[in-house]
């Protein structure tokens, strides 16, 4: 939005955001003017509370990038035994990434869920270690528990060493707060080009879920299991208060998942 740099909100028209927004897409980035023309309604709506504008130039009957098809992207066996044996080479100068990438595919948490994780919410002890994910950080607004396989633990436990006192499982900068997702997908999106040399196309974060979900398929785990390791929204008022639903299908699934990954061999 350099185009309106020295301008002053109030002199912004509709047809000022309209030519700013299909320049974007006449440059090839539909999806980016979509991005764009969200930030501009929050932003002006911000502008609006604080009396700063009256109205908003932002005046869409629809997105204009068009409609976005969702995202079917799933990494294949070869990506996956590639990611996991050079994540750590690649990402040497963000060390907390690759910790991240790995607990997504050992567990199919959310980004934003494993950003806000407290220390007192992980139980690494025991036969059965879980991590529970509150309320508050749940998307799905009820309060879930995942069981924590051998191999996502050792990556809690070389957290819990980086975390030093800090109460939060990726603290931010000084420690006292959790870092930003944002922070994790800029560091995975920096590094895509290197990982793309090793044989691994581009993907987020969340396409690490859609990956857990597709293995899970493959490996003949039946859909309402699956469904739960990924915390999708079920029906049905029971789910409100049965937190410890699924435990023992939910483990043995995602030790299924674990085995099948420490399989796979890189280049």
């Amino acid at each position: 939005m350099k185009e309106w740099r020295d301008r002053d909100a109030r002199t912004i028209r509709p047809t000022d955001v309209l030519d700013l927004l299909y320049g974007i897409v006449d440059r090839g980035s539909p999806t980016m003017a979509n991005r764009t023309a969200a930030i501009l309604t929050q932003m002006f709506k911000f502008g609006i509370q604080r009396h700063h504008v009256e109205t908003s130039p932002v005046q869409l009957l629809y997105p204009p990038g068009g409609r976005e098809k969702p995202r079917d992207r799933a990494l294949s066996d070869e990506e996956l035994g590639a990611l996991l044996a050079c994540v750590d080479d690649v990402m040497i100068r963000a060390p907390i990434t690759p910790h991240a990438v790995r607990i997504a595919l050992y567990t199919a948490c959310r980004r934003s869920e494993l950003c806000l994780a407290k220390w007192s919410d992980v139980t690494l002890d025991g036969d059965s270690p879980t991590w529970r994910i509150p309320v508050e950080n749940s998307k799905t607004e009820v309060e879930y528990l995942v069981p924590l396989v051998p191999v996502a633990v050792a990556e809690f436990e070389r957290l819990k060493r980086r975390a030093d006192r800090s109460r939060y499982v990726i603290p931010n900068a000084t420690g006292d707060g959790p870092i930003d997702p944002k922070l994790i997908t800029r560091s995975t999106a920096r590094h895509l080009e290197t990982l793309a040399e090793h044989g691994v196309a581009a993907f987020t974060l969340h396409d690490l879920r859609r990956t857990v979900r597709t293995g899970l398929s493959r490996l003949k785990i039946q859909p309402h299991g699956a469904e739960r390791v990924l915390n999708h929204a079920q029906l049905g008022i029971a789910t409100v208060y049965d937190v410890f639903a699924y435990s023992d299908e939910k483990r043995d699934a995602l030790t299924k998942w674990a085995a099948h990954l420490a399989t796979l061999k890189g280049p």
